[in-house]
């Protein structure tokens, strides 16, 4: 859930991150609210955009 907040902070705000991830805004919020467990490929998806950023 960290690596999902993070590149939510990172890319300003749920549509771009959702767009991003190539996933509907209702699959994220899903996530974000821990409605929904975050698939393992989107996990490192969202771990990678974040990290992306930091550098």
């Amino acid at each position: 859930m960290q690596a999902l907040s993070r590149a939510l902070q990172d890319c300003g705000g749920e549509a771009p991150l959702a767009k991003k991830l190539g996933v509907p805004i209702e699959v994220l919020s899903g996530w974000l609210r821990g409605h929904e467990v975050v698939p393992p490929d989107m996990y490192l998806r969202a771990r990678h955009l974040a990290a992306v950023r930091r550098r």
